[in-house]
């Protein structure tokens, strides 16, 4: 099976941004509504942690969801985004894919902890990277193809494996971004998140037809 490369990761992004202009209004809103839950779950100690964990994958979810719409030439509402806690067959499965990041984060807190700042370095940081692969193609499998979260995990994990260089691309796409984020005292967020969600998700329909 051939590797997709870094101008594949760029076409995701095209693509992406194309989904994105075709509703910018309902991915902004979802953008917003995102961040929003995230400022108010800043000021809750550890349960808001906790709950923060597990709405990422339901975000990601939603954006995913309203992005096949666009591409069926149909139009998502705002009941789109939220289909990752709404349709039953989603819940427990995204939610679940929700349980490895909050399982990441209680483990990287505790090294922290426990060997200071250089746990972060030694296992905290490399730990994340795994944690992104497996989880970056992972909601779009529970959500479009309808994959159990385990297996899900797996087949993240191995077409990340796969396709580093198109990640990568795709990736050094959204740090430029996130200099516009700063730059916007983080206000460009409300596009930057749902464009990247929508870059993956076409992504993902690459590696599965590669």
């Amino acid at each position: 099976m051939a590797q997709l490369a870094l101008r594949d990761g760029w076409r995701w992004f095209v693509r992406g941004w194309q989904i994105f202009k075709a509703e910018p209004w309902l991915f902004m809103l979802g953008g917003f509504i995102w961040l929003l839950i995230e400022a108010v779950l800043i000021f809750i100690p550890v349960i808001g942690e906790i709950i923060d964990g597990l709405l990422l994958p339901v975000a990601y979810t939603g954006f995913v969801l309203a992005a096949q719409v666009i591409e069926q030439d149909e139009k998502p509402n705002i009941k789109t985004l939220f289909l990752g806690i709404t349709k039953p067959e989603l819940l427990l499965p995204v939610l679940s894919l929700g349980v490895s990041i909050v399982l990441y984060e209680v483990l990287a807190l505790l090294l922290i902890m426990v060997i200071g700042p250089i746990g972060v370095a030694l296992f905290a940081l490399p730990m994340g990277v795994i944690l992104f692969a497996a989880l970056v193609f992972a909601v779009p499998a529970v959500a479009l193809d309808g994959y159990s979260a385990w297996a899900a995990l797996k087949l993240s994990f191995t077409k990340a494996g796969e396709n580093v260089s198109a990640l990568l691309m795709v990736y050094l796409v959204f740090l430029g971004f996130m200099v516009l984020s700063v730059i916007s005292f983080g206000i460009a967020l409300i596009a930057i998140l749902p464009l990247i969600c929508c870059s993956f998700y076409v992504g993902y329909r690459a590696v599965m037809a590669n």
